[in-house]
């Protein structure tokens, strides 16, 4: 065999093996459960130091060889390896850790707390747990939901305005209504009536004295913080919620009253049963003497007021 035929032959082996081990840029998209892009997602080569992560998009560049492996992690998510090999594009959808227990976070009145770290008294509520109620506004949705607060309607008016007490009447003059604040602004509302149920993320109640260092007397009937939905701008897809409620009444049974022809009858009879006619002391002339309708026939029907009312 020539010399240059080994040659060729020795270019052959030994070029792969080369390539091999050459860096390539590999780059792809990581996506959560519901296809939206993860901001911040981490992507590290498997046991080694290199690593990067991913933009507002949910994208990533890295260079790496391709025996290597890339292990795709995310807060709360599932991590995955997958090896290099000779792909250069990964689009890596990221499943929701369901053994990761995040800790609730209470909104108090100076920022946000773990739950287990919170020493006032505070009642938290999610509107996803009472989105599905037939309520017409959020004080109606909260009634029996809250520890030590009441919510009482003040009239039977569709619209009206309701009591809230919480812990109690504190005075005999002043008032007793709680503060509220949305998003941290007081006074964005006067009334719960004033916002939607649909617009809330959830509603947290500061029930103790504790609140009264934050917001000062105003705060010294409760005060009741509402955190509204948030959208997520540039980073994730757009989100459109339609809700609607359908209800009717009915009279469990139609009421069995007496028509126009028999109501005079009826005053007929009560005015010749009733009558004083006879009495030797009051003689017969009274109110109830004689016949009230002569023909109570001709009336007919009449009205059906329970039909008109209902």
């Amino acid at each position: 065999m020539s010399l240059g035929a080994i040659l060729i032959m020795l270019a052959a082996y030994t070029a792969p093996a080369k390539a091999q081990g050459q860096p390539q840029a590999v780059h792809g998209i990581i996506f959560d459960s519901e296809g939206n892009p993860l901001v911040g997602a981490t992507v590290v080569v498997a046991g080694g130091v290199q690593g990067t992560t991913t933009d507002t998009k949910g994208k990533f560049t890295l260079k790496v060889k391709p025996s290597d492996s890339l292990t795709f992690s995310y807060l709360g998510y599932t991590s995955q390896t997958t090896k290099v090999g000779s792909r250069t594009k990964f689009n890596i959808r990221l499943e929701k850790d369901a053994s990761t227990d995040i800790e609730e976070v209470v909104v108090i009145g100076y920022g946000q707390v773990a739950k287990k770290d919170l020493t006032g008294s505070v009642s938290t509520v999610k509107m996803n747990d009472i989105k599905d109620l037939p309520t017409l506004s959020v004080d109606n949705a909260l009634q029996g939901r809250i520890a030590g607060a009441d919510f009482m309607s003040t009239t039977g008016e569709p619209g009206a305005t309701t009591t809230i007490r919480i812990r109690g009447t504190r005075s005999i003059n002043a008032s007793n209504e709680p503060l509220i604040v949305v998003d941290g602004v007081m006074d964005a509302i006067h009334d719960l009536n004033d916002i939607n149920s649909d617009d809330i993320a959830s509603i947290s109640v500061l029930k103790d004295a504790s609140s009264t260092a934050i917001y000062g007397s105003r705060g010294a009937n409760g005060v009741i913080l509402i955190t509204t939905k948030r959208g997520l701008g540039t980073t994730g897809k757009p989100n459109i919620t339609f809700k609607t409620d359908i209800g009717f009444s009915q009279l469990p049974r139609h009421l069995d009253i007496m028509n126009a022809a028999e109501f005079a009858q009826y005053r007929n009879d009560y005015a010749s049963f009733g009558s004083d006619a006879n009495h030797p002391d009051i003689g017969a002339d009274t109110p109830l003497s004689g016949s009230v309708y002569p023909d109570p026939l001709s009336l007919g029907e009449g009205t059906d007021w329970i039909k008109e009312i209902t």
